[in-house]
């Protein structure tokens, strides 16, 4: 029997259970001689030193100081913002969130957990006020959510079972995918289920070929299902379908997070390993790249894929960056000028689509740049340049659009 500074003593008995710390605790607050409530045994025993992500702009450090004295590793973030960061960093085995956060609140520290697919995975346990607060963090996806104030016994308890039984976790969260504003995006494209386009085709082959993949897509991510406007290398039967439903997408974690996604070797990751596209598409590695068309939204990938494990180098992420960049130009200098918007409304998405082109024809320089070398390839971004730039010019030279009344 050990006494802690706090006042908790520790009882400890020995067991013989492989993989766990020889010893089940009893934790009882109460001073050296006479309990004051009933001993809390947590029932099973301990697992090594668990990790939690204390997240907490109000008495975080007594919160953390507490957890550390129940034999806890922390590490302590105090806002929504560098959530994400401080879980991809330090690889939290559970993340204590409490309701009053700095940086937009603990929904969208929960919000960014939940759409990545390298945090996806970690238990959350949310702190709140009962109320619309409290259900809207379980509806976001934590697994639990106590009551403040806060009573430390029960949220030890509460971790110990959070930790006990792992979330799983196979998709991107719908409330991402399904949004209305996204959806609405991605249909304004008119990109979903239209017929092959050579200038979709021209980049996917040279994203193969620069990065020494068998595969390359541009993927359109809608709820349910991701089409596949463009695509190289693809195994039939995945080829004339040119789609799948979302339990063999990758390209999901990239549309939820808005981030580019590399990975080695998925069949290692937590979450990837049972994806679908692993055992019927030949996927191993993958490194893709958000998609936007234009929109202020996410609506795909434009990605490369390899059936053996790689580790994707820095040029190789900025290769794949840049062709994104022209496969946004195409999407977006592709559209039909929107009619019965007016001329502000008419001016506003002609500015939008230059500001699309400038960035693919930046992509385009670099990728001269690093492949300067190679005649051929050199051609090809040539022809690029000058298609997009046709498109460009021919978009501001056309009438402006008529209003709905006139």
């Amino acid at each position: 029997m050990r006494p802690r500074p706090s006042g908790a003593l520790v009882y400890e008995f020995p067991l013989k259970s492989a993989g766990f710390r020889q010893t089940l605790v009893l934790t009882q607050l109460m001073d050296t001689r006479t309990p004051r409530r009933k001993p809390f045994l947590l029932g099973s025993p301990v697992p090594d030193r668990r990790k939690i992500l204390v997240v907490q702009s109000e008495s975080g450090r007594e919160l953390s100081d507490s957890l550390r004295q129940a034999g806890y590793e922390v590490v302590l973030a105090s806002d929504a913002v560098g959530v994400l960061t401080m879980a991809l960093r330090h690889k939290p085995d559970a993340v204590v969130l409490g309701a009053r956060l700095a940086g937009g609140g603990a929904q969208i520290a929960l919000r960014r957990l939940r759409s990545s697919v390298h945090t996806a995975g970690i238990a959350i346990l949310a702190l709140a006020d009962h109320g619309p607060e409290r259900q809207a963090l379980l509806t976001g996806g934590a697994e639990t959510c106590l009551d403040l104030p806060l009573d430390f016994t029960e949220l030890t308890r509460a971790l110990h079972e959070l930790l006990l039984v792992r979330p799983t976790i196979t998709s991107a969260p719908v409330s991402i995918l399904a949004d209305r504003d996204r959806l609405a995006a991605l249909g304004k494209t008119e990109l979903l289920d239209s017929e092959p386009d050579e200038e979709f085709d021209i980049l996917t082959r040279l994203a193969a070929r620069l990065l020494h993949t068998p595969v390359a897509l541009v993927s359109l991510v809608d709820d349910q299902r991701q089409f596949f406007k463009s695509q190289v290398g693809l195994p039939h039967p995945w080829d004339k379908s040119r789609q799948t439903p979302l339990s063999h997408s990758f390209c999901q974690w990239v549309v939820s997070s808005d981030e580019e996604l590399a990975v080695s070797d998925a069949r290692e990751h937590a979450i990837l390993r049972t994806n679908g596209a692993i055992s019927d598409l030949g996927v191993v590695a993958y490194a893709g790249v958000p998609l936007s068309a234009g929109t202020n939204e996410t609506i795909g990938s434009f990605c490369a894929i390899d059936g053996k494990p790689r580790d994707w180098t820095n040029d190789e992420l900025a290769t794949l960056r840049d062709l994104g960049q022209l496969v946004n130009a195409r999407s977006a200098l592709n559209h039909a000028r929107p009619g019965g918007s007016g001329a502000d409304a008419d001016g506003a998405w002609f500015l939008a689509m230059a500001r699309v082109a400038a960035r693919g024809f930046v992509g385009a320089s670099r990728l001269l740049a690093r492949h300067d070398d190679n005649a051929d390839v050199r051609s090809i971004l040539t022809g690029i340049i000058e298609r997009r730039a046709h498109e460009l010019i021919e978009a501001a030279e056309a009438p402006p659009a008529r209003s709905a009344a006139a």
